[in-house]
């Protein structure tokens, strides 16, 4: 599905930049995670092509320990939230897309309330597992531009965005986020949408189109990890994006990134080419 590239960083670690940390215990891709480039939650995911995975990940600014697992294995579920409090939703079991909701509240996992339209590779933004926003995404016969919140108990149907994504990446909050790059007609986009609470607009696009862009950060300061590009990593001023002159150290496809600010984050998994999983994490300053 997706083409690859793979670039290493030649130099030293400047003060702006990416560094490598510790492997992820588990190899995984497609899968969800949320938190800080010194906090962070990963959970489901592919371990190898359709062999999906429950476990999850918690990354203590060192090292990665396993915790408790997912109730259901996904893959291309939505994360949103942080490491002590977040929400996993949509993606797919293997066999159909699925519409499950699930709360982590620190040391488990909790079956809650669905989405209202099953969704894989959707896009997810929110600060906790009591506020969250669900959009875009793949129902099979198309792609979506349907917004879901979520309150803390049970999902609305909201404005729909202004473009059919899917795998339309998020970051920031359930009333302040943006919508990074994704999948239109089998190709990347630049097209990147903001959400201000109500409903969507149109904003500052990317440099470089990209399938799969691992955002994290917020929607006044924000880092996007270009697929397509073997130089394009992208900051966000919160009106348009600059492509950096750091490059990241590999390029995988189906990573997730995680992060406060587009100053600091992390980018962990993904797949090389021919599928494999990969446990690779690098952290970025800048």
């Amino acid at each position: 599905m997706f083409a690859y590239t793979k670039l290493m960083l030649t130099g030293a670690l400047a003060q702006t930049g990416w560094e490598t940390v510790a492997s992820m215990n588990s190899p995984r891709t497609l899968f969800g995670a949320c938190g800080t480039s010194s906090s962070t939650l990963a959970f489901g995911g592919d371990s190898a092509y359709l062999a999906l995975v429950a476990t999850s990940e918690v990354w203590s600014g060192t090292s990665w320990a396993t915790t408790s697992s997912l109730n259901n294995a996904v893959a291309r579920n939505a994360p949103a939230g942080t490491s002590a409090s977040a929400l996993s939703f949509g993606g797919t079991d293997g066999a159909a897309l699925q519409n499950k909701t699930e709360k982590w509240a620190g040391t488990s996992w909790a079956t809650t309330s669905t989405l209202n339209v099953a969704t894989s590779t959707l896009g997810g933004a929110g600060a906790s597992n009591s506020a969250a926003l669900a959009f875009a995404g793949d129902t099979g016969p198309v792609y979506e531009n349907r917004t879901e919140i979520w309150n803390g108990s049970s999902w609305a149907t909201t404005s729909a965005m202004n473009t059919r994504y899917a795998n339309a990446e998020g970051c920031g909050t359930s009333t302040d986020a943006l919508s990074v790059g994704g999948y239109i007609a089998f190709q990347g986009t630049t097209i990147c949408e903001k959400w201000n609470g109500t409903s969507w607009a149109t904003t500052g696009s990317l440099n470089t189109a990209s399938v799969s862009t691992g955002p994290f950060g917020t929607v006044s300061s924000a880092m996007a990890n270009n697929l397509n590009s073997t130089t394009a990593c992208e900051k966000w001023s919160g009106t348009s994006w600059a492509t950096t002159t750091a490059a990241p150290l590999t390029k995988n496809g189906g990573f997730e990134g995680s992060g406060a600010s587009g100053s600091s984050g992390l980018v962990s998994g993904g797949s090389a080419p021919g599928y494999d999983s990969s446990a690779f994490v690098q952290r970025w300053y800048g």
